[in-house]
């Protein structure tokens, strides 16, 4: 298999993970490792007020912040994890809502621009045709039949 279809499986198989897994299933149980911290270099007090400006401006009840330069990660929790007392740490896990789908789109529509890598992804390819073997529905029609247009929109 060459790199060009690898790439397309590989991202055909991560559109659909990311379109159908819960995206908050499980998240209070699970834990992040630590992070190496260095959050005094770039995370100043200066940084700390803007930080929790927009706490206040946008009522958000926490947020948790990295900056990752190279190898060094700078990361601080601000606000409320859980309310009343549990604070945002920058371990702190957040479900990540709907926004998969965004992301999902943008990925997809990057392998649809690239006419020269990946022409035969276009918006109105069947699913099926990219992924034959991975990509399975209850209704066989739609197995056949399920766009990319069809999948990215909801629609079905």
């Amino acid at each position: 298999m060459d790199a060009s279809m690898l790439c397309k499986c590989w991202l055909m198989s991560l559109l659909c993970g990311l379109s159908i897994r819960p995206s908050c299933a499980f998240a209070w149980k699970q834990r992040q490792q630590p992070i190496k911290d260095r959050s005094d270099v770039w995370l100043t007090p200066e940084f700390d007020t803007f930080a929790r400006q927009l706490l206040d401006e946008y009522k958000i009840p926490g947020l948790s912040i990295a900056i990752v330069d190279a190898d060094e990660t700078y990361s601080k929790g601000y606000g409320i994890a859980t309310f009343p007392d549990e604070e945002v740490t920058p371990e702190t896990l957040f479900c990540t809502a709907s926004t998969t789908k965004a992301f999902t789109a943008a990925a997809v529509s990057f392998l649809v621009d690239d006419v020269k890598n990946f022409s035969s992804v276009q918006w109105t390819t069947p699913i099926n045709t990219l992924i034959r073997d991975d990509f399975v529905l209850l209704d066989e029609y739609w197995t056949n039949h399920l766009t990319l247009e069809d999948a990215m929109s909801h629609r079905t």
